[in-house]
């Protein structure tokens, strides 16, 4: 049944949509000056103002930031989209089969449609296919014949308002076959060679069994996110619910879990704009710098050669042959990352002076390095963070198996769950941090966000590892600690990209 049926004279008070409420929140972070975890003397301190403390039904990342938006479910879109066509049909006094097309004319936008109908109904009526809307018609005493199946002439034939008649069995399979054609059925026009009047909802219902009335109905409904520049759907596999915003916000969380760019519909992407993530993802798409090759699923060990797998998040490696500790990422002696070395994690920057430019061909060449450097970052964050992902996963199993090998001690794991949700948005940032850093300019703005990524990076590191230790060895207060302090990083990097990371003085 479509829900403009069932709606009539029914009670739509349940169908009620997920609005979630932002309060600002004005909050001061300070950066470590040694490169430890802590809230110690600070080299630059961020005053993020207007920034808002969300309240939300999932675990929302710190990342996510925005003003106001709507999580709505299929039937109180439905309601939606039936109040909207309804309210234009009222104010235009015209049918709600015209005011559908209408309204798909105009991408749903209610303001522009009254706008350009007011000045000249009848030429947007005929722009938008409606024009004899609402004057279907049908052959009744008199008889013709089907310009479709020419067959012997009958007094069963159906026309729209363009009194362009054809039998019903022609309707019929011509209806059918539009809708097999997918979402673009909504457009279907009048059967007839070079006629622009749409065949409307009621055409449909009318002509069509239940079954593939159905199917156009939910492609009526779909239309009105896919078109309408203030919904998206949820990208999630399986979820079928819709966010409704005012503008002006990116980032948001469905309460499947899903957290997705509103602007571009991809994964939160912060602190990367939608425009660098086009051009980066065109990047890694051209056969011609891909890196796979030099990405693969094992590395050789720096001192005895042995093929190593990663089977951990955390980038610190010990090779099961030799002992040799390593660094996953730069391949450079575990020891070297450590503050005696002039800093943690200086394997985080690309430098320009390993490359010598002279000629065309080491131009590409130095060119190449610098992104093979920074997509071989991004795609290790992006795997340690699955590597989180499948941590969290697991959590409740290791407690199980914890209860059981320890005669029942009870541990309660909501810490670690929370320090593992941390580590899954601070490897997100992580990651889409070196797709900043590729386009960023060198100079003392890439300066200073590299090193608030080295900060996130190492504390991120370390809060990996106390997160993965058996939980027999697991410090509670440890990793508390290192989650607030992590947290603190992350809107740091993110708070000072959005402000602009030069201070003013």
């Amino acid at each position: 049944m479509s829900v403009r049926d069932s709606m009539d004279g029914e009670d739509m008070s349940g169908m009620e949509d997920e609005e979630y409420e932002y309060e600002s929140d004005t909050s001061s972070y300070a950066y470590s000056s040694d490169g430890e975890a802590g809230d110690g003397s600070s080299k630059k301190k961020s005053k993020i103002e207007g920034k808002p403390s969300i309240k939300v039904p999932v675990n929302m990342p710190a990342d996510v930031v925005s003003t106001q938006y709507q999580i709505i479910s299929p039937s109180s879109l439905a309601a939606q989209q039936y109040s909207l066509i309804m309210d234009v049909a009222s104010v235009l006094s015209v049918s709600y089969a015209k005011a559908s097309l209408l309204l798909r004319h105009f991408f749903w936008d209610k303001e522009k449609l009254l706008d350009k109908y007011w000045s000249d109904p009848e030429g947007v009526s005929a722009a938008a296919g409606a024009l004899y809307t609402g004057k279907e018609a049908e052959l009744g005493a008199s008889k013709a014949r089907c310009t479709i199946c020419c067959e012997d002439e009958t007094s069963e034939l159906v026309a729209l308002g363009c009194k362009h008649f054809f039998c019903h069995e022609c309707w019929v399979f011509y209806l059918q076959h539009k809708i097999s054609e997918g979402p673009l059925c909504i457009t279907t026009t009048c059967p007839e060679h070079g006629c622009k009047e749409r065949v409307s909802d009621a055409i449909f219902k009318k002509l069509l069994p239940p079954a593939e009335y159905a199917k156009y109905d939910k492609y009526v409904l779909r239309s009105f996110v896919d078109i309408n520049k203030g919904f998206k759907w949820c990208p999630a596999p399986g979820c079928d619910k819709a966010i409704a915003s005012s503008g002006g916000l990116n980032t948001v969380a469905c309460t499947c879990g899903c957290l997705f760019c509103l602007r571009c519909g991809e994964e939160a992407h912060a602190p990367v704009t939608c425009e660098q993530l086009a051009l980066w993802q065109e990047k890694c798409r051209n056969e011609s710098e891909t890196a796979n090759w030099i990405l693969a699923n094992t590395k050789k060990c720096p001192k005895c050669s042995v093929r190593i797998e990663k089977n951990q998040g955390c980038n610190h490696m010990t090779c099961r042959g030799c002992k040799y500790e390593f660094c996953w990422i730069c391949m450079d002696v575990w020891s070297n990352h450590n503050t005696a070395t002039g800093g943690y994690y200086k394997c985080n920057r690309y430098d320009p002076a390993t490359a010598t430019p002279d000629t065309d061909a080491a131009r590409a060449k130095a060119e190449l390095d610098r992104y093979l450097h920074y997509y071989q970052r991004y795609a290790g964050h992006a795997e340690a963070g699955k590597f989180a992902k499948n941590l969290l996963d697991n959590t409740e199993t290791r407690m199980t198996e914890f209860e059981a090998a320890d005669n029942g001690k009870y541990m309660d794991v909501g810490f670690l769950n929370s320090a593992i949700e941390t580590m899954i948005a601070c490897r997100r940032v992580l990651k889409y941090s070196y797709v900043y850093a590729y386009y960023l300019t060198p100079g003392k703005e890439k300066d200073l966000f590299e090193y608030l990524q080295e900060d996130l990076e190492k504390n991120t590191e370390h809060l990996t590892g106390l997160a993965e230790m058996p939980l027999d060895k697991v410090d509670r207060s440890d990793i508390i600690n290192y989650t607030r302090v992590t947290d603190n990083f992350m809107k740091n990097i993110l708070g000072d990209v959005d402000e602009g990371l030069i201070m003013q003085d």
